[in-house]
């Protein structure tokens, strides 16, 4: 919880936004 779930979604709505899945 914290810093980590908030990097993963920036990551996940980072990688929607350009297409991409990261996962």
């Amino acid at each position: 919880m914290g810093t980590t779930n908030t990097i993963k979604l920036t990551v996940d709505s980072t990688s929607k936004f350009h297409g991409f899945d990261l996962r």
